[in-house]
């Protein structure tokens, strides 16, 4: 007697189970459906497996009533089994007079075996910066993963799924994330990461790099392949040869152009942007400290493919001497402070 699941009448990386009652034994099919496997005894603690399923002893029986044979298999299907589409059974019997054929008994949808993923998708980073991945598991109660890279590049990656890219990347490369089920270590997910060399933004222009009146419109060009994230002009009164955060009374604020919104720090500095925030164009509000005023509805950014043009509409109370920028991109990589005017000439 023989009894086969599987998605077909194949014994082909099937469940196949074959019962000799003569000898009074279970035999389990090879998973190329080659040859017999293992002896399994009714109700002894004996068992065989193929890549689809485990046959046990304890809980398999035989009975015999007249001309009626009852055979009861114990059987452990292999996570994910059928592939989560139906899998069906077949019996087939011979005696002595001939055989039945195979005959097929009915079906059922297998429980869907353990599946890992992994987010976020079409992740670029530059040297040493990090990224949060988070791992699904279905199929399980247990949906704890043991995360992994490969030591190619010098990349790390925590027991949290915390990715941080190699210190040095020298040429652009794709660098692999692996999530591994703890529940089933065959079942796991990879996401490739594309690293990419560091390159600074590029401050082009700040023009006009002199003005006699106390009102101007500066324009500032900006570029990244990467794309820019934010643009920091810094005025400040007074000779300064040391940098922004060396000068007196100053004029600083950021433009973010993910959100089109700029900021004026205060009086004392210090990046705090007490002064407040405000809409890039049309509609955008005044803001002011002791040492500017930034007309915002007047101002206005432009995108031309790598560069953004940012045109600025400052007042000040008396004529700037000093003019700084810096600039950083949506990768993290800082164009740091540089000069760009200091008035009179």
């Amino acid at each position: 007697m023989n009894v086969l699941f599987g998605q077909g009448l194949s014994s082909v990386n099937a469940c196949e189970i074959y019962y000799d009652q003569g000898l009074a034994v279970f035999q389990l099919l090879s998973d190329d459906g080659s040859a017999w496997t293992g002896a399994v005894y009714p109700g002894i603690s004996t068992t065989a497996s193929n890549q689809q399923c485990t046959l046990s002893g304890l809980g398999s029986s035989v009975s015999i009533s007249g001309n009626t044979v009852t055979m009861t298999v114990n059987l452990t299907f292999a996570n994910g089994f059928g592939g989560g589409q139906p899998v069906g059974a077949w019996l087939y019997a011979n005696d002595s007079s001939g055989s039945s054929g195979w005959v097929s008994v009915g079906s059922w949808q297998p429980p869907p075996g353990i599946v890992v993923s992994i987010s976020p998708q079409n992740v670029t980073l530059v040297a040493g910066r990090s990224q949060q991945f988070t791992a699904q598991v279905t199929g399980t109660s247990n949906t704890n993963v043991t995360w992994s890279v490969p030591a190619t590049y010098g990349s790390t990656v925590s027991s949290a799924g915390m990715y941080t890219a190699p210190n040095v990347i020298f040429s652009p490369s794709a660098d692999t994330i692996t999530a591994t089920s703890q529940a089933d270590p065959t079942k796991s997910a990879s996401m490739s990461v594309s690293l990419q060399t560091s390159t600074s933004p590029q401050l082009l222009s700040a023009t006009p790099n002199g003005i006699s009146s106390n009102r101007a419109v500066f324009v500032f060009t900006v570029g990244s392949s990467a794309g820019i994230n934010s643009i920091e002009p810094f005025f400040t009164a007074g000779p300064n040869y040391y940098g922004p955060n060396n000068g007196t009374n100053p004029c600083h604020m950021k433009y973010f152009l993910p959100s089109n919104t700029i900021y004026l720090d205060g009086d004392t500095g210090g990046s705090t942007w007490n002064a407040g925030s405000t809409t890039l164009g049309s509609g955008g509000a005044n803001l002011s400290n002791s040492f500017c005023t930034v007309h915002a509805s007047s101002s206005q950014v432009q995108v031309n493919g790598s560069q953004v043009v940012l045109s600025v509409d400052v007042e000040f109370p008396s004529v700037p001497q000093t003019m700084f920028l810096a600039a950083d991109d949506v990768q993290g990589a800082v164009a740091n402070f540089q000069w760009f005017g200091w008035w009179p000439q």
